[in-house]
């Protein structure tokens, strides 16, 4: 459900050099991230004065899973995953290896997804959009950075 606030929790910043914050779920709230369902927990985590205004704030998504391995078989969220990757190395006429826009991206990995495949080690110069897109559009992306391609750290 958008805009519905699921869980809250607040920790002391000023007594710790990283505290840590644990946020708990309701039980019947949890739905995890896999391909079949790429559901993602907006976030909103906000630092507050001694006075309680904020004075910064940061608005993200995440997925909640799990990812091991048991002998020779990836397991996601417990469960074993066959890898079917594609090898996606981008093409765009206009644009040549960079995607022209997050549309003609996003539309990259429809068509991997159409084709039956599940992954891509995909080489993007944009790393933070090639996984926001490649997180909500469900596939298992690995990102790879290459000297040749310039790219930002996430």
């Amino acid at each position: 459900m958008a805009g519905v606030v699921l869980a809250e929790a607040e920790v002391r910043a000023d007594l710790d050099l990283s505290p840590r914050l644990t946020l708990r779920l309701p039980e019947g709230a949890v739905r995890t991230w896999s391909p079949a369902d790429p559901h993602l927990y907006g976030l909103s985590v906000q630092i507050l004065d001694a006075a309680g205004v904020v004075v910064d704030e940061v608005r993200s998504y995440a997925g909640l899973r799990s990812v091991s391995i048991d002998g020779n078989r990836l397991l996601l969220n417990g469960l074993p995953v066959f890898q079917r990757p594609v090898l996606d190395q981008g093409y765009w006429p206009q644009s040549l290896m960079t995607a022209p826009s997050d549309r003609a991206l996003a539309h990259d990995i429809e068509l991997g997804i159409a084709a039956g495949f599940n992954g891509a080690p995909a080489h993007c110069s944009i790393i933070r959009t090639c996984l926001a897109i490649a997180t909500r559009s469900s596939p298992m992306r690995s990102r790879s950075r290459t000297a040749s391609i310039p790219s930002i750290a996430p």
